[in-house]
């Protein structure tokens, strides 16, 4: 059994990453609802609703995000990305809103620009951010200053501190004061052990009598790097005070158990405060690491983990011609009338990629052969060195774009048809849901 940890009343998912690879996809259009009761203001079921659409160019970068109220598109130089925000006003069209630029030297952020728009054609400078590097190209310093009276001025400034193995081990922020001077606001304090975990993170603030320590975090992991436990303290007169503890007990493969503590302070001990058992179901790993489902139970004090709490599923659906459909979708399970009712739910459609030099095709590579190869087109191409021989295969062609171009069912020996056109090809090759092999084509007349 191993233990890893969840905040209090959040449930994080505690598990070993493996290495699987997924066939790629861009997301073109999402949907995401929420339903919750407001109890603040004492109203009815308040629904909370977005809603996304993407484009791309052909290398597979994002050139537009639109919404039925606001849209954002990208335009690439070779040393800046600019982001054109615009919102539909009242006459139901668009109108400039906010420009944010981008600026890049040899591929380090170095400013980042905002400025609004005033009708009918003035862009007026809002804010700009500076980043600064070392010799290690460790990001030591952003500088943060406002467009105000016609000038620019410093509003705030982060300084980071890195050891020599590149982990970041201290962080200040400074805001300016009214004359002009740079003030001390807050710090972070981090340590990790010899596998560069973070185990601890001591956040530090001003006081009347000199900078004091607030709250601290701990992280204990085993020996398989695991997270074991999580630990908040906070401070009184510099002086640290336990307040919280969470644990995970994992339970075979898919079962973990989840346990949240609170330190109590007239005994001198942790108490047991709530309890939740949650399972995974394994997913088929085409597309993603998500399971098919997770189900929870939940217990509080002594009593084990029985009662009902909440249902996660996740969906991926082949819609054909290179379309994918996924939905996730949360159920809360109400005691009073024993039912399960549907909180939130996320639907988004991709379409399938695999751009030709990506970091998919060379992480795949396994020595897969096609051949011939040149071949022409419409000629049958055959597969060597599969390192998986299925009785049932899928054939999957990419253009160069990285667009979907068709997708073959073979068995025992493995061919697939070149494609009409003549051109550069991209052959994805998966069995059982999984992907074991990408190889280029090349298809001549």
């Amino acid at each position: 059994m191993k233990n890893c940890f969840i905040f209090s009343l959040l449930l994080l998912t505690c598990q070993q990453a493996h290495t699987q690879n997924f066939i790629p996809l861009l997301v073109d259009s999402s949907h995401y609802r929420y339903w919750y009761y407001d109890f603040i203001n004492d109203h009815d079921t308040v629904v909370i609703e977005k809603i996304a659409a993407y484009s791309y160019d052909t290398g597979n970068r994002v050139i537009q995000e639109r919404s039925p109220s606001v849209r954002h598109t990208y335009s690439f130089t070779a040393d800046s990305v600019v982001k054109l925000t615009e919102k539909k006003v009242a006459d139901n069209t668009w109108q400039f809103d906010i420009r944010n630029t981008r600026a890049f030297i040899n591929g380090k952020l170095m400013s980042h620009l905002s400025e609004k728009f005033t009708p009918p054609d003035t862009w007026n400078n809002i804010q700009i951010y500076y980043y600064f590097y070392d010799a290690a190209l460790q990001d030591t310093m952003s500088l943060v200053r406002q467009w105000q009276n016609g000038a620019w001025n410093d509003y705030y400034k982060e300084e980071r501190q890195y050891n020599v193995s590149g982990d970041k081990v201290q962080e200040f922020t400074y805001y300016v004061d009214d004359t002009g001077v740079f003030n001390f606001s807050q710090g972070k304090l981090y340590e990790y052990d010899a596998s560069h975990h973070l185990i601890q993170e001591i956040t530090r603030f001003p006081t009347a009598t000199g900078v004091q320590n607030s709250s601290k975090w701990e992280w204990a992991y085993g020996n398989d790097n695991l997270l074991d436990t999580n630990r908040l303290s906070h401070y009184n007169d510099d002086v640290p005070y336990y307040v919280l503890m969470n644990t995970n007990e994992y339970v075979g493969q898919d079962t973990f158990i989840a346990r949240n503590y609170s330190w109590i302070s007239e005994e001198q001990e942790w108490e047991l405060e709530r309890t939740v058992l949650s399972r995974n179901f394994s997913g088929p790993g085409i597309y993603s690491s998500k399971p098919d489902s997770v189900l929870s139970y939940y217990g509080y004090n002594d009593n084990p983990p029985s009662l009902l709490g909440t249902k996660w599923y996740y969906r991926y659906e082949d819609l054909g011609n290179g379309q994918i459909y996924y939905k996730q979708e949360e159920f809360v399970f109400d005691m009073p009338t024993s039912t399960w009712f549907s909180r939130q739910f996320t639907e988004e459609w991709y379409h399938l990629t695999l751009a030709l030099g990506s970091s998919v095709a060379e992480e795949t590579s396994t020595g897969l052969i096609v051949y011939p190869n040149p071949c022409k087109t419409g000629q049958p191409a055959h597969l060597l060195n599969l390192p998986i021989q299925a009785a049932s295969m899928e054939l999957l062609l990419f253009d160069v774009q990285g667009r979907y171009v068709s997708m073959e069912i073979s068995g025992t020996p493995a061919e697939v048809s070149a494609p009409a056109e003549p051109g550069m090809y991209t052959l994805l090759v998966r069995s059982g849901g999984r992907l074991i092999g990408v190889v280029k084509l090349v298809v001549t007349d």
